[in-house]
């Protein structure tokens, strides 16, 4: 429920970034054996897929924009494991949710220290 609440609170809240301007498929600038980290299509009906390089499941969500931060949501984010060899779903370490900094052509990771600048998502086209 608190994310519900989180996702009504963003949506109804003023952007700074047209959303319109994030549509498309980005690529990490950090590899896994030749692959890139992850691979992230964000689509016009507020829906994204992440296809990382080290799980073969596709994970799946919703996305919102608030000022110049992307929001993405999943219920692959809200799993809890035990087990220290499980793969992560995913990226960023903000509590059920993955959180970008939004700059000119990429995504920059926003961690509780800050912006990680080192593994970025870069923009690769657009999808209408």
């Amino acid at each position: 429920m608190k994310l519900v609440r989180l996702f009504l609170i963003f949506t109804l809240s003023g952007c700074a970034v047209r959303t319109n301007k994030i549509i498309g498929s980005y690529r990490s600038s950090c590899y896994i054996n030749l692959y890139p980290n992850v691979i992230l299509k964000i689509d016009s009906s507020h829906a994204f897929s992440y296809k990382l390089a080290y799980l073969d499941d596709k994970i799946e969500g919703s996305w919102i924009v608030r000022r110049d931060t992307l929001f993405l949501f999943s219920e692959w984010f809200n799993k809890k494991t035990i087990d220290p060899w499980e793969p992560i779903h995913k990226l960023t370490d903000q509590e059920g949710m993955d959180t970008y900094i939004i700059k000119k052509n990429g995504l920059y990771m926003l961690l509780r220290e800050g912006i990680n600048k080192d593994c970025f998502l870069k923009r690769q086209s657009t999808s209408k």
